[in-house]
């Protein structure tokens, strides 16, 4: 049956049927585009400086990372770029929180929950509780906070996580700042309370 020889309100209605399909299925693609965009790279080789050799790291069938390294300092950066893949948005969230940092992404209405929570000095035990670890324990803190850092350096923070693309989306723009030994320690305590 050709299309001419359908009726008019037929033709308008298949028009209308088709193009609201096809604007259905690019909204979708698009929509799983930005879902996708942020998910970090599982599989395949990553180039990155900052280990001494090789750290091998198979993800079992529930995604679970498993390392393998030649020396601790490798090990831990792994172990900290690794984590940044899988849980940047919480690490940077819970950060903002000990830091009482909160309203610089979220808006002015947290500055008083800000205060609140510098007072409690999260920060000020991390740093102290530092400064007291003996070594190697610091080292190792220090290669995990390198691999964080170099986790997010080597995207842009649209691309973190969907948390941060959204964020963009609402107009937020921040960069994540590098990672550090202190905000371990302190994003330990966050998760704890």
């Amino acid at each position: 049956m050709a299309f001419n020889t359908l009726s008019r309100p037929v033709r308008v209605l298949l028009i209308a049927s088709l193009s609201t399909g096809a604007l259905i299925l690019i909204l979708f693609l698009l929509f799983t585009w930005f879902v996708r965009r942020p998910f970090p790279k599982v599989r395949g080789r990553v180039e990155i400086e900052g280990i001494s050799a090789p750290v091998e790291v198979f993800r079992d069938k529930d995604g679970v990372p498993h390392l393998w390294a030649k020396t601790s300092e490798d090990l831990y950066f792994a172990q900290g770029w690794v984590h940044a893949q899988d849980r940047a948005w919480q690490m940077e969230f819970q950060r903002r929180v000990g830091r009482g940092r909160l309203s610089e992404i979220l808006g002015e209405k947290l500055v008083d929950t800000d205060r609140y929570l510098r007072t409690l000095g999260f920060t000020e035990v991390a740093e102290k509780e530092y400064k007291a670890i003996p070594e190697p324990y610091k080292a190792w803190l220090e290669s995990y906070a390198a691999g964080v850092s170099a986790y997010f350096a080597s995207r842009p923070p649209g691309r973190l996580g969907l948390e941060f693309a959204i964020l963009r989306l609402t107009g937020v723009k921040w960069d994540v700042e590098p990672w550090t030994p202190v905000d371990s320690i302190l994003w330990g305590k966050m998760v704890t309370l």
